[in-house]
């Protein structure tokens, strides 16, 4: 369980569905001030909550915990330690580039690297 909800932290950059954002500004109120968007970072509530408006999830979670599809549409344990994850198609970053599943695997090795960068 605890491989799953790893990946349900992966961060990939404002993935969009379809062709290319326009730019466009947005203004969320919260009650205390952002220190990063970065959830490698520090998961703060204020954090997630612009986090949550940038950023598309694997896997989210509906308001009963259940699973439901992202950027994933189906997944499966192969064992105890693999899973297998079948990506939504079409989705693009902001940039236009295609979102694969080499993005997914940077996504969740991203904290260790940071981390070993910083040693």
């Amino acid at each position: 369980m605890k491989t799953i909800f790893a990946v349900l932290l992966v961060a990939s950059a404002a993935l969009l569905p379809g062709p290319a954002a326009h730019a466009q500004s947005i203004t969320i109120g919260l009650a205390a001030d952002v220190t990063s968007i970065d959830p490698h970072f520090h998961l703060l509530t204020p954090n997630a909550s612009v986090g949550e408006h940038v950023f598309d999830l694997l896997v989210y979670k509906d308001e009963n915990q259940r699973f439901k599809p992202g950027l994933a549409v189906s997944w499966r344990a192969i064992d105890e330690l693999t899973w297998e994850f079948k990506l939504r198609e079409g989705v693009k970053f902001h940039d236009g580039s295609e979102f694969t599943a080499e993005d997914v695997v940077f996504s969740i090795d991203r904290p260790a690297i940071s981390v070993t960068r910083r040693l």
